[in-house]
């Protein structure tokens, strides 16, 4: 996809800390599913793994272990895909 656009992971995260910070797990959720689109929409693939990787977080503190993993798999798809493309900048 072709990227138009990154999304403000600083804003994200401030903003997930801070319903984390109130133990506000419904908030949590919304904003991890709003950045989620907002990556996906602009194919921000960056972004978007680091939105998985909250999610991830998010989904074993809740006990949604598939959740946890189905991110955790797109989340290393993403990486695999992002050393690629950077032709080999980031290769382990």
């Amino acid at each position: 996809m072709e990227q138009r656009g990154q999304i403000d992971i600083a804003r994200f995260i401030g903003r997930l800390d801070a319903c984390f910070n109130r133990n506000d797990m419904r908030w949590a959720r919304e904003c991890i599913e709003y950045w989620e689109n907002e990556a996906r929409q602009n194919g921000d693939d960056r972004g978007l793994l680091t939105v998985l990787n909250e999610a991830v977080g998010y989904y074993r503190r809740s006990k949604k272990k598939t959740k946890a993993l189905s991110a955790m798999e797109e989340s290393l798809s993403l990486v695999k895909t992002t050393m690629i493309s950077t032709k080999g900048r980031y290769a382990l």
